[in-house]
């Protein structure tokens, strides 16, 4: 009996979280601007191709052989690790990020793909 296995990956997991901030007064200020995070994930006999929904990536794989399991919150946490390197511990402060965009490259070749995404944001932070 032959079996095979595989993995498939949609990328981001979209929900629709809202949050009401007024901004009719001067409350924030801009505190760092395109920080990056990214994750990438890589298959053995494999496709990867852009998903209907712009930026995402659709990923099917037999093997996986490197990468993040999770490769949305991954590249996530690197951008705050980023933040946090460069401008030091977020803990404690009230920041959100703004202008979040997320972009993608897919590599293919005959027995191996590979996808990654790229998360870049502002962050400001709240003032009293």
């Amino acid at each position: 009996m032959l079996a095979f296995t595989g993995c498939g990956s949609m990328g981001a997991f979209r929900a629709n979280n809202v949050t009401s901030v007024e901004l009719s007064k001067a409350n924030f200020t801009i505190v760092a601007r395109d920080i990056e995070g990214s994750a990438m994930q890589g298959y053995l006999f494999g496709i990867s191709a852009p998903a209907a929904q712009g930026s995402d990536i659709a990923t099917i794989g037999l093997i996986k052989v490197s990468g993040d399991d999770k490769p949305y919150a991954s590249a996530l946490k690197r951008l705050w690790d980023n933040y946090k390197e460069k401008y030091g511990d977020p803990d404690g402060k009230k920041l959100a990020l703004i202008n979040v965009h997320q972009d993608s490259k897919v590599l293919n070749t005959l027995v191996y793909t590979e996808a990654t995404i790229f998360i870049t944001a502002d962050v400001v932070e709240f003032i009293e």
